[in-house]
């Protein structure tokens, strides 16, 4: 059986030069969709990862010391519907160490069941401050709003407004009035 690909995987291309990935995961199937930029990240496949891989491939390279925090985030997520917003540790095979900051949101049925997950990935410089960090990230999904506002891709906008919204940024609203989206 084929996998089906998201409708907003058609928008990361703009997207992907200013370093945010895009990620979704239908939770009842196990199946998680991810642009080149996460796949990278995550030192997947990124033909494997835009077709969709089961979480646990991203999962494993997690850090070891990270991966119980991580996992029981996930699982409140999804049980709860609430808003996702971790910092963790990604290693390489080569023993590299990357920082990473996930924001995601769990989309429950009427039944109350986790349905869809629809997120966003950053990576983070270990030697700036948390504030440059969080900067960067702000900076980083403006920027990513702009080019979906061109590229008219509503859903990735909705998304990068959840997480700019997530970070607690006021400029989701500055952004709005001057979207060219209608």
């Amino acid at each position: 059986m084929k996998k089906e690909t998201p409708s907003f995987q058609k928008y990361i291309t703009p997207i992907a030069p200013v370093a945010i990935g895009i990620y979704s995961w239908k939770v009842s199937e196990d199946v998680v969709f991810a642009d080149e930029y996460v796949a990278e990240l995550f030192n997947l496949s990124p033909a494997l990862a835009k077709n969709g891989m089961p979480i646990e491939c991203y999962i494993k390279s997690i850090h070891r010391d990270d991966v119980e925090r991580v996992t029981a985030a996930i699982a409140k997520a999804v049980s709860t519907g609430e808003g996702y917003n971790t910092e963790y540790r990604i290693v390489s095979p080569s023993g590299d160490v990357r920082h990473v900051l996930a924001v995601g949101q769990c989309f429950l049925g009427s039944d109350g069941c986790a349905v869809e997950w629809a997120g966003s990935m950053f990576a983070l410089d270990v030697e700036s401050s948390a504030e440059d960090k969080a900067n960067r990230v702000v900076d980083a999904c403006i920027e990513a709003y702009k080019a979906a506002d061109r590229a008219k891709a509503t859903f990735v906008k909705y998304l990068l407004s959840m997480v700019l919204i997530e970070l607690g940024q006021a400029a989701v609203a500055e952004l709005e009035a001057d979207s060219t989206v209608h």
